[in-house]
């Protein structure tokens, strides 16, 4: 497997959102992959036969509408995307909410969760048992 570094679209790593850099959505998901060790972790996406896309991004919600006024607010989201390098196709993407928190402990801490359901859902696909592929038309 070979894990790129999307990044996002915000700034969520600003000393006002979470600690970290914006390296630590890769750092973090690269590590927990290391410690599983279920697959071998490539340098590029040549040797890979999958490739695992993590990005963090805050894309705008609305909150609290009410009386015709609402107010809008940040959705912090890790995004994985699995790819199948041969054959040029998504196979799964998953999204995991950061929740919301007004101290910083506690967004870090929430990030931390997130990240964690995130790599437990990676966990979970990879238990699955994927059906045989059947080549109908073999080579002679």
């Amino acid at each position: 497997m070979f894990i790129s570094n999307v990044g996002g679209r915000c700034d969520p790593f600003s000393s006002a959102h979470f600690k970290g850099g914006p390296d630590r959505p890769y750092n973090q998901f690269y590590a927990a992959l290391k410690s599983w060790g279920r697959h071998e972790l490539v340098a590029s996406p040549a040797e890979a036969e999958l490739t695992l896309e993590i990005s963090f991004t805050c894309p705008a919600g609305i909150v609290g509408v009410s009386g015709g006024r609402g107010g809008s607010t940040y959705d912090p989201q890790l995004r994985l995307v699995i790819l199948d390098v041969k054959r040029h196709f998504t196979l799964w993407g998953i999204t995991e909410h950061v929740g919301m928190a007004i101290l910083q402990s506690n967004r870090d801490k929430n990030f931390d969760r997130a990240m964690n359901e995130l790599v437990d859902d990676l966990k979970s696909l990879a238990a699955r048992t994927p059906p045989p592929f059947v080549d109908v038309n073999p080579a002679s």
